[in-house]
């Protein structure tokens, strides 16, 4: 029953991961880059997709596909890894006390 339960907090942070990516890709995307200031809602996306832009600079540098392939593929699986933890920390705490 463990098992199911592990497995079922890893589906659900990697759905979210994929959803919260899509919107983040999608507003990064729609940037202009032409447009001398960004909205308070295009800056969190920028400040959101960093991590995931900082280990693309680290080991896929360029710009072309494999660039956008790697940004989107780091960014999935670190809040996916994010996710995970946050749906993890109820159980570590209840065994810890």
């Amino acid at each position: 029953m463990n098992q199911f339960v592990q497995l079922r907090r890893v589906v659900i942070a990697s759905l979210a991961s994929i959803v919260l990516n899509c919107v983040l890709v999608a507003i990064d995307f729609s940037i202009d880059p032409r447009q001398p200031k960004l909205s308070m809602i295009q800056n969190a996306a920028v400040g959101l997709l960093r991590p995931a832009e900082a280990l693309t600079m680290r080991f896929a540098p360029g710009h072309g596909g494999e660039q956008i392939l790697a940004l989107v593929l780091f960014s999935v699986v670190f809040y996916a890894l994010v996710a995970w933890v946050i749906l993890n920390l109820p159980v570590w705490w209840r065994h810890r006390a």
